[in-house]
């Protein structure tokens, strides 16, 4: 199954998709990997990168063409007295500001002076659209708005590659599935929010097309509150995010030679102004668990954040284990309000094993299907039917043990890459039940029992959990927050070896 524009794969219509069919091979293609809402695209396919090209190598590839960025100061448009709902500026007040006169001329100004001509142009609502248009019009030059509400939208295509019109003024219909190649210009009217959209939208003007040697790029930045997105959008497109300064990035560094970046001064001044005002951490962790709050409908849990937060805040959540979410979840959930795992954190056996799962060291992952055995009763040699019979076991046979081990990294591919890195492992599909054995007995069980003695006991051919967490045997609460551990170990330790993977690709390519 192969699924064009993946980065959409984590809406609901195509999990639907995605969920129905069981393919062989799934491949997914996608120019942005990285979503507006922050939600893990590489989550779906278990960080399983089969090709990655980021746009400054496409471009030395001779795949796009070069662009050079002109970063445009506007002094027409404070942004500090715009209202912010939910992180972005509100769509009326957004409208209000950009739509006045002083900065239709400025915009009009940059555009002859660089001789703009087969221009797309992205505004920030159809009034703005629409405004522009008409300014751009009154000024002698052919131009259209394009927007939802447009019937004309593939004669406007038309129009503008034929030469009728020299500027397509649009919102986001333009964003990505629509090919161009004769755009020499792109223009940006509108503050950017998402480094996303911003990448889709530069995209539009970067095709290769006969007699075209570079796109113009003019981004009219003013005081908005992202302006800090800049410097992480120019250090590699998201390859490296946020790994050089504005100044660095104005003078050339890590930009391909054939590109231009070029910011007014002024705007540099700004990046640094807010780079000095940055929020605390945990008021940043505070917006962005509200803001996942929002899209879900209910309670985010672990699995949750890591799919969906912002990959800067993730970054800087881990090198700090006091503010290190994920290592006392219930107590993150505490601070925020959650009044459903009062009663969990009151149960002083159920928060300490909790604790256990979360910190406990995994160099490999051998320690998540141990776990998960006595919580999944596909793997119970006493699979009893009925609602009596308790949420997990207290024991394991070894048996259990293996069925459990076995389908871990024979069922998943990802999971299996552990086996395949070492010698005495890489033939693990064709083990017998006494090799297996050895390995989960010899490795994570050992380290369990010796390592968390207050939780683990192994015997000659089972495994069990204290008699602590009996009472905890028919408490729904705990066992989601045990599973949702579980896979989250297992979704991060596979997203950091990814991370892993590139920062060494990232040093041997010498950038």
């Amino acid at each position: 199954m192969v699924i064009d524009e993946f980065h959409h794969a984590a809406a609901d219509s195509y999990q639907r998709v995605l969920e129905y069919f069981t393919p062989k091979f799934l491949l997914g293609l996608t120019a942005t990997p990285h979503r507006m809402d922050n939600q893990d695209i590489f989550a779906i396919c278990d960080y399983n990168v089969a090709y990655e090209v980021d746009l400054f190598s496409a471009i030395q590839k001779d795949w796009l063409v070069p662009f050079r960025y002109y970063g445009i100061y506007d002094h027409t448009v404070d942004y500090s007295g715009l209202t912010i709902h939910y992180g972005r500026y509100r769509e009326e007040d957004l409208d209000k500001a950009l739509s006045v006169h002083e900065r239709a001329d400025l915009i009009l100004k940059h555009f002859l002076k660089y001789k703009g001509r087969k221009t797309m142009a992205f505004c920030a609502t159809i009034h703005h659209a629409e405004t522009m248009a008409s300014y751009f019009q009154a000024a002698g030059i052919p131009a259209l708005a394009v927007h939802s509400q447009s019937e004309n939208r593939k004669q406007a295509v038309t129009d503008l590659r034929s030469g009728r019109i020299s500027v397509i003024f649009t919102v986001d219909i333009f964003n990505e599935g629509v090919d161009i190649p004769d755009l020499e210009m792109v223009m940006f009217l509108r503050p950017t929010e998402s480094p996303i959209i911003f990448l889709q939208q530069l995209g539009r003007g970067l095709r290769k097309n006969a007699g075209k040697d570079f796109l113009i790029v003019l981004d009219f930045i003013g005081n908005h509150k992202k302006i800090d997105l800049l410097p992480k959008i120019f250090s590699g497109f998201g390859k490296r995010e946020g790994t050089r300064s504005i100044r660095d990035i104005n003078a050339g560094k890590g930009v391909p030679p054939n590109c231009l970046i070029d910011f007014d001064f002024r705007i540099i001044d700004l990046v640094d102004k807010q780079r000095t005002q940055i929020q605390k951490l945990q008021e940043w962790l505070r917006e962005e668990y509200i803001r996942i709050q929002l899209i879900l409908g209910r309670l985010p849990m672990r699995v949750d954040m890591l799919r969906m937060m912002d990959a800067d805040l993730y970054s800087q959540v881990r090198k700090i284990n006091k503010q290190n979410i994920f290592r006392d979840y219930l107590s993150f959930l505490e601070s925020m309000g959650d009044t459903s795992v009062k009663q969990l954190t009151e149960k002083a056996s159920a928060r300490e094993f909790i604790q256990v799962l979360e910190k406990t060291a995994m160099s490999k992952m051998y320690k998540l299907p141990v776990i998960k055995t006595f919580f999944d009763r596909r793997f119970w040699n006493d699979r009893l039917e009925g609602e009596q019979y308790p949420l997990f076991k207290l024991t394991v046979t070894d048996d259990e043990l293996i069925r459990s081990f076995r389908a871990f990294y024979t069922d998943n591919g990802q999971n299996a890459l552990d086996m395949y890195q070492h010698k005495e492992t890489k033939k693990f599909r064709s083990w017998d039940n006494e090799q297996y054995r050895r390995r989960i007995f010899d490795n994570p069980v050992h380290f369990l029992a010796k390592s968390h003695d207050d939780f683990f006991q192994a015997g000659d051919a089972s495994f069990s959990l204290s008699s602590t967490l009996m009472p905890h045997q028919d408490d729904h609460e705990f066992v989601r927050h045990v599973l949702d551990i579980l896979e989250f170990r297992r979704l991060e330790y596979l997203r950091n070896r990814l991370s892993d993977k590139e920062d060494r690709l990232y040093r041997q390519s010498g950038r």
